[in-house]
């Protein structure tokens, strides 16, 4: 009689909570060695979203207002989510067939060792993006409005991404089979140990443009009002960039190819140790035009409205330039 007592009182008895009452109690939605085939849910204002190795071959979650979205190992065969207004996106790991999410004011978006056979996400007004091991199949996100944009021995077969209002984009030890990003209004584009294979990026109004032990296939920036071009042990089997309104043009132990720079209004031309076998560039309206060690096997450049060239111990065994209404012309050691 005790026994039934005690399971007949009401205080034994737990009540079930209702389903927004458990997320209120929860501090972190997280998804453990979940598979679903079903939609996940609608998540807001949550401090944390966590998958660890899951598995999701429906839909993924709305996510907005989050603080954390972290994946590890997580493989998703559907569509990925849409987040907004997060302060990081986290990925390692993970392996994406389908569609990444649209991703809009997030503080950090990083992807460690994740790969992607679909597309990338669309990502806006956000601080850093970063990359490191990531494989691309498809095509990479249009990024807007960003501080950073860093790619670590990243490589892609698709499409490299849009980038505008950026400080600084760079990408080292990465590798492109297919078109590099559209670049605008940015302080710096450095690019280490890169080779590409498709056609380099568009670059407008930078104040630097880096290009160390590059290797480029394809076709070199059409560059415009930048304050520095620098080339170091650069090769490039195609065509060099377009430059206009640039304050110095440097270009060390480069080896071209292909047609050398069209170069206008620049206060300074200088190339060591060069070696052409193209054309050499076609310039106006420059302050000096110095040329250490090159060798030349085309044609000179027709240089006008400069102030000085000079030319030591170079050899030409095309034919020299046409120049006109220059201050002073210098030959030292040169054979032609």
């Amino acid at each position: 009689a005790k026994a039934m007592q005690q399971r007949e009182n009401p205080r034994s008895k737990v009540p079930a909570l209702p389903n927004f009452l458990f997320l209120l109690t929860e501090p972190a939605t997280s998804v453990m060695k979940l598979t679903t085939a079903q939609a996940h849910p609608t998540v807001n204002n949550i401090s944390m979203v966590s998958s660890h190795g899951s598995e999701s071959k429906g839909k993924h979650p709305t996510v907005n207002n989050i603080s954390i979205v972290s994946s590890h190992g997580s493989e998703s065969k559907g569509k990925h989510s849409t987040v907004n207004d997060i302060s990081m996106v986290s990925s390692h790991g993970s392996e994406s067939k389908g569609k990444h999410p649209t991703v809009n004011d997030i503080s950090m978006v990083s992807s460690h060792g994740s790969e992607s056979k679909g597309k990338h996400p669309t990502v806006n007004n956000i601080s850093m993006v970063s990359s490191h091991g990531s494989e691309s199949k498809g095509k990479h996100p249009t990024v807007n409005d960003i501080s950073m944009v860093s790619s670590h021995w990243s490589e892609s077969k698709g499409k490299h991404p849009t980038v505008n209002n950026s400080s600084m984009v760079s990408s080292h030890g990465s590798e492109s089979k297919g078109k590099h990003p559209t670049v605008n209004n940015i302080s710096m584009v450095s690019s280490h140990g890169s080779e590409s294979k498709g056609k380099h990026p568009t670059v407008n109004d930078i104040s630097i443009v880096s290009s160390h032990g590059s290797e480029s296939k394809g076709k070199h920036p059409t560059v415009n009002n930048i304050s520095m071009v620098s080339s170091h042990g650069s090769e490039s089997k195609g065509k060099h960039p377009t430059v206009n309104n640039i304050s110095m043009v440097s270009s060390h132990g480069s080896e071209s190819k292909g047609k050398h720079p069209t170069v206008n209004d620049i206060s300074i031309v200088s190339s060591h140790g060069s070696e052409s076998k193209g054309k050499h560039p076609t310039v106006n309206n420059i302050s000096m035009v110095s040329s250490h060690g090159s060798e030349s096997k085309g044609k000179h450049p027709t240089v006008n409205n400069i102030s000085m060239v000079s030319s030591h111990g170079s050899e030409s065994k095309g034919k020299h330039p046409t120049v006109n209404n220059i201050s002073m012309v210098s030959s030292h050691g040169s054979g032609s």
